[in-house]
């Protein structure tokens, strides 16, 4: 569950904003415990942020090279997994495609656990979604909590 106090969105490790626009999603294709998902009509985007389990296990970057461009449903790559870090929280970036285009950061969290944060619009329509306001505002907004 999520506590939501003085505008902002507490998970376990980590709290965020959600950017001015952005509609809750009341029925996201993907739930959990302890995550988000919210629609910007702007921007036709879609954005998740949640703080889960590594769906691979390992080091991050490899992690999440082996999860979205390995195996027979793998996804195109658009740029490097790249390194990055938000609010002292180290992680790592990728954007990607396969039929839309995604932006995705996993950051490292205490107890094994990842920060996910998600976004995906429709194929074409933006030439780079991490460059979107909405998304550099949700960005610049997650703060460490521990």
């Amino acid at each position: 569950m999520l506590l939501y106090k003085n505008d902002r969105f507490y998970a376990r490790y980590i709290s965020f904003i959600l950017p001015d626009g952005c509609y809750l999603d009341p029925n996201p294709p993907i739930t959990n415990d302890y995550g988000i998902s919210a629609w910007s009509e702007e921007n036709q985007l879609r954005i998740d942020i949640s703080e889960e389990t590594p769906p691979r296990s390992g080091e991050i970057a490899q992690a999440m090279h082996s999860y979205f461009f390995e195996g027979d449903d793998a996804f195109e790559q658009d740029s490097p997994i790249r390194e990055i870090n938000l609010d002292g929280i180290t992680g790592y970036e990728v954007l990607y495609h396969s039929g839309a285009d995604y932006y995705e950061v996993w950051l490292s969290l205490p107890d094994g656990l990842i920060c996910e944060f998600f976004a995906e619009c429709p194929m074409g329509t933006v030439e780079n979604i991490k460059e979107l306001p909405v998304i550099q505002t949700f960005l610049r907004n997650i703060k460490k909590e521990y």
